[in-house]
């Protein structure tokens, strides 16, 4: 049975917002939103948030690019397969949950944990999600319209959660200097051992270290692998060295690291580790992140 979008009303600083309520939110599907997007009404300052225990909020900073004063609503869900939107989690929330930005204005918005018990051990992951109405359409619209009025879904961006133990500026460069890599006969494996989740920017195939090698990631999402879990790419032959770089703290790619894959048939390879593809839908081996991040 189709089910319809239903809304509630809030009365922010005079007026009357129209908002999505949480059943109508998780029928639509998650869509990052980076810098790259340089057309978007709201820039977002950067490109994950990173949230270390010890620190009593994190922040997200938003610009307003547009001519107009726009309303935007932020709320905070649990990472999800493609398609799948979740609804708000109360592990986290984010303060205040809507603002008016006008133009040309930056705000920073608090995101702040109310879940006491996340895992110690690993990095968690959440998304961000920012919805945006412009100021005038809430305020304006005939009051028989209102119900035809919500906050249009402007994307996503990742929220990562570091508990104390793993609370360094740079846990990337740590996995990166963890990852390993291997071929067997579904193709080249490549294993993160470490508690981080990584977000794979390149993977080169190399004939030696002096090539230029072939790009395996082709396609118009990034691979991510989770904490602990293992990432399988087709390739036609074992490469004789693997150059792999990875999405920093920063959103900037790190330096390549230069593997040797070992060998070994599928029968002497450990199950991996099941996880979720983020983006491309099909095959649920992998995680992926949106290529437009820097």
């Amino acid at each position: 049975m189709m089910r319809f979008a239903t809304f509630i009303s809030a009365l922010v600083g005079g007026l009357l917002l129209i908002a999505e309520t949480p059943e109508a939110a998780e029928m639509t599907p998650a869509v990052d939103l980076t810098a790259a997007h340089q057309e978007a009404p709201i820039r977002i300052l950067t490109s994950r948030v990173i949230y270390d225990e010890d620190a009593g909020a994190a922040a997200l900073s938003l610009e307003n690019n547009s001519t107009v004063p726009l309303l935007v609503a932020l709320s905070v869900s649990p990472f999800q397969s493609v398609g799948t939107a979740a609804k708000e989690t109360e592990d986290f929330m984010a303060s205040p949950g809507i603002r008016l930005i006008r133009p040309d204005d930056t705000y920073a918005f608090r995101i702040v944990r109310l879940r006491d018990d996340l895992p110690k051990d690993v990095e968690s992951l959440y998304i961000i999600n920012l919805r945006i109405l412009p100021a005038e359409a809430a305020a304006s619209a005939p009051v028989d319209e209102l119900s035809r009025l919500k906050l249009s879904f402007l994307g996503s961006i990742k929220l990562f959660w570091r508990p104390k133990a793993l609370a360094n500026a740079f846990g990337v460069e740590e996995a990166k200097s963890l990852l390993g890599a291997g071929c067997f006969d579904r193709g080249l494996e490549l294993r993160n051992p470490s508690p981080y989740w990584c977000t794979v920017s390149s993977v080169r195939l190399l004939s030696n270290e002096a090539s230029d090698g072939i790009e395996c990631i082709r396609t118009a999402v990034l691979p991510m692998i989770a904490p602990n879990s293992t990432l399988t790419l087709p390739v036609r032959s074992c490469p004789k060295k693997v150059s792999i770089t990875l999405i920093a703290e920063n959103g900037q790619t790190t330096l390549p690291r230069i593997l040797t894959p070992s060998q070994r048939s599928s029968s002497a390879t450990p199950q991996a580790n099941e996880t979720l593809k983020e983006k491309a839908p099909g095959d649920l081996s992998t995680i992926f992140e949106n290529q437009g991040e820097p």
